[in-house]
């Protein structure tokens, strides 16, 4: 098999959603691997005993990448916009957006958080000449399948 020439080392990544479990492990692997890491939601903030645990694993592996929550309440194409902002200025860029909206995602609506972050992360990435975009998806089928016969 082909080694892969995508290096997540020293690139920012958008972790865009709740801080559950998943993202909390995403995060960790992906800072393990020398990526910096924001945790970007309304309530990113009240993860802050795990934000610091992170931050505590790079002071003893030097290689670790750094972590930080940006609080966004995303209403407006601005307020997606600030998010990514203030993300690149604490970390001088952003390069990948991960997506973890699962089961939150409208995208009919023009008003949908996640929809107004992809766009301004397109824009962004556009101004950029380069960026990457993951969504994760939420699969249900397993939840509704109906065993009583």
């Amino acid at each position: 098999m082909a080694e892969s020439t995508f290096k997540i080392r020293e690139r920012t990544i958008i972790l865009y959603g709740p801080v559950n479990s998943i993202f909390q492990s995403l995060g960790a692997i992906l800072l393990e691997q020398g990526a910096d890491v924001a945790f970007l939601y309304k309530d990113a903030s009240r993860s802050h005993r795990f934000i610091s645990s992170l931050m505590d694993m790079r002071q003893v592996h030097g290689h670790y990448g750094r972590a930080a929550t940006v609080d966004c309440d995303i209403q407006s194409p601005a307020d997606a916009k600030d998010a990514i902002s203030r993300t690149a200025e604490l970390f001088g860029s952003a390069d990948i957006y991960i997506d973890g909206c699962f089961q939150t995602r409208d995208l009919t609506s023009n008003n949908d958080p996640t929809k107004l972050m992809a766009q301004e992360c397109v824009e962004f990435f556009l101004g950029r000449g380069k960026g990457r975009f993951i969504y994760f998806q939420h699969d249900d089928s397993i939840c509704t399948h109906n065993t009583s016969k």
